[in-house]
């Protein structure tokens, strides 16, 4: 059985490698977090680094929009299992409708963040994201 303990690493979860790279470097400017980084595209590669790392992620940070199954499936499969429900899950989401949020909310999400089209919005959302998670 996997332990609880939290290791000093995150996941994204991301299936755009533009938005991918642009969150990587939203998250590394200024002070860097001091954790290692893994990628995932999908819910079977999330699931596959889970499985293999001994220890739980500090965060994840997951797409809502993902090709197979979408971010509020996985998280609300996280929620159900009993090793994975106090998981931190922070939603990206390029989504303007309130609905998408309160349903990722409902699912447990920690918190909602726009991906902004704004690359100067974008970094500044993810510098505050930063000071209150890490």
């Amino acid at each position: 059985m996997k332990a609880a303990k939290i290791n000093e690493y995150l996941i994204i979860v991301e299936d755009s490698d533009d938005d991918y790279e642009i969150t990587l470097a939203a998250l590394e400017q200024g002070s860097k977090p001091d954790l290692e980084i893994f990628r995932a595209k999908n819910a079977h590669e999330l699931m596959s680094i889970l499985t293999n790392q001994t220890y739980l992620p500090k965060l994840i940070i997951m797409d809502l929009n993902l090709p197979g199954q979408d971010g509020t499936n996985i998280l609300a499969e996280l929620k159900e299992n009993s090793l994975y429900k106090e998981l931190n899950v922070v939603i990206l989401t390029t989504s303007d409708h309130h609905k998408d949020a309160e349903l990722c909310e409902l699912y447990g999400a920690k918190q909602v963040l726009h991906k902004n089209i704004d690359m100067d919005k974008f970094f500044s959302d993810i510098a505050a994201f930063k000071k209150l998670w890490f």
